[in-house]
């Protein structure tokens, strides 16, 4: 199986393997920190007249922690799934091909602008 697959199969999960949306879940994160960042990056350009270089650098440092947090994310989530397994005291009948902790290897976040918009 291609990494992609796995992740979707994670994402949404099969008939005997249950759903960790951890890509889902982090949506919020993003969705909310990325309005922010853009609204501090407008200041930015407003009030210190930012080039582009400064903007670039800003987008690529929410880039950065963007990753980090859906990493962490992905290792909690995967944890805590088999941790609870565990206090129930209930053996996880779930035979897994791949151990998920390592999708996190896999998560990379980078800023990809249009064409349109490079100039």
């Amino acid at each position: 199986m291609e990494v992609g697959d796995i992740m979707y199969l994670t994402e949404h999960g099969t008939l005997t393997i249950p759903a960790r949306p951890i890509l889902d879940n982090c949506m919020y994160y993003i969705s909310t920190n990325l309005d922010n960042e853009l609204d501090k990056i407008i200041d930015g350009v407003l009030t210190y007249n930012w080039t582009k270089d400064d903007i670039m650098k800003r987008l690529n440092e929410f880039a950065i922690k963007t990753e980090i947090y859906v990493k962490s994310k992905m290792e909690q989530i995967v944890t805590t799934s088999a941790n609870l397994a565990n206090l129930l005291n209930v053996e996880d009948e779930n035979k897994y091909l791949y151990d998920l902790r390592q999708l996190k290897n896999y998560i990379k976040c980078k800023i990809i602008l249009s064409e349109s918009r490079r100039n």
